[in-house]
């Protein structure tokens, strides 16, 4: 049941626009705003991320075997598209690559300063074409991974909860200076919820840097397991080199993404005589090729894996 519920989710994540009311927070501004009498820091995250999840588990439980299991089945399928990530990863790299086609590099640097999170970072002067290439391969790696991999990988491993656990703790992770879940897509974030603290003299930034060290290991796995799909269809020897110094690595997701991607693709070939922005679009072209390839490989891994046991 729960690669039925995959192949759904999946099938509407790349072929539709998942339903906006899917992806609001509203219940986890309210619910999150409401535990404003515990501590902040480990008691209310704990708190605010724990209840929700075996909420979730304990309906899977009630309703598991109803109606031939179409109702739990129903229920997995809602998780999942709830807990993918805000936007759309191939929306992103189509705008970053219309922008460098059109050698718009500031807009290049611009939507990457989005993406990553770097706001306020120097202008696009002081970096260089290298570094720019760079910056575009980490952030983009990174949102697919935190997009649909992560997802997909909790899923499989330990079931909706697991995915439903991750999405949460990742959006109390972005918590700004004003302890806001936001969402990273722009477009839509008058429907996407904040979570706020009520407590005049609280630090907004305990509960967020706290959830983005629990993010880091819930997402030491999935970048890992990602990085080994990449060399299978990749460029196996490089970044299977890679991966192995991964393994002791306390280097940042998206860094290590960067490095994997990096190491395990040969962009589409282009004319040498090409412009920077027309030889970035053609690497971004293969970028969203090769993470379909991977999205492919770990379905088809999920697939054997669950007729084989």
């Amino acid at each position: 049941m729960g690669l039925i519920a995959l192949l759904i989710a999946l099938a509407v994540l790349y072929n539709e626009k998942i339903p906006a009311g899917l992806q609001r927070d509203a219940w986890y501004s309210d619910w999150y705003s409401s535990l404003t009498y515990l501590p902040r820091g480990l008691p209310r995250l704990l708190v605010g991320l724990a209840l929700p999840v075996i909420g979730l588990d304990l309906l899977l439980r009630f309703v598991d075997g109803w109606v031939f299991g179409l109702v739990s089945l129903a229920v997995a399928v809602a998780v999942l598209l709830y807990s993918f990530g805000r936007g759309d990863v191939v929306d992103d790299i189509t705008a970053l690559a219309d922008d460098a086609e059109n050698e718009d590099m500031q807009g290049v640097y611009h939507r990457v300063e989005a993406l990553s999170g770097q706001t306020g970072a120097p202008e696009l002067d002081g970096v260089d074409d290298a570094t720019l290439s760079g910056q575009v391969v980490n952030a983009l790696s990174y949102r697919f991974m935190e997009h649909v991999f992560a997802v997909v990988f909790w899923f499989f491993v330990l079931g909706p909860a697991a995915a439903l656990l991750y999405r949460l703790l990742w959006l109390s992770a972005q918590a700004k200076e004003t302890d806001l879940v936001e969402s990273t897509d722009q477009s839509t974030a008058e429907d996407t919820d904040m979570v706020a603290s009520d407590d005049v003299g609280e630090n907004p930034k305990d509960n967020a840097s706290l959830a983005r060290n629990w993010l880091y290991w819930a997402e030491w796995l999935p970048v890992r397991a990602l990085g080994l799909i990449l060399a299978v269809v990749g460029n196996f020897g490089s970044c299977v080199e890679t991966w192995l110094e991964s393994l002791v690595s306390t280097e940042s997701s998206p860094s290590l993404l960067g490095a994997f991607v990096s190491t395990s693709f040969t962009p589409d070939s282009a004319d040498a005589d090409a412009s920077v922005g027309s030889r970035l679009a053609t690497q971004l072209r293969s970028l969203e090729s090769l993470f379909f390839r991977c999205a492919l490989a770990w379905l088809v891994f999920v697939a054997v894996v669950t007729v084989s046991f």
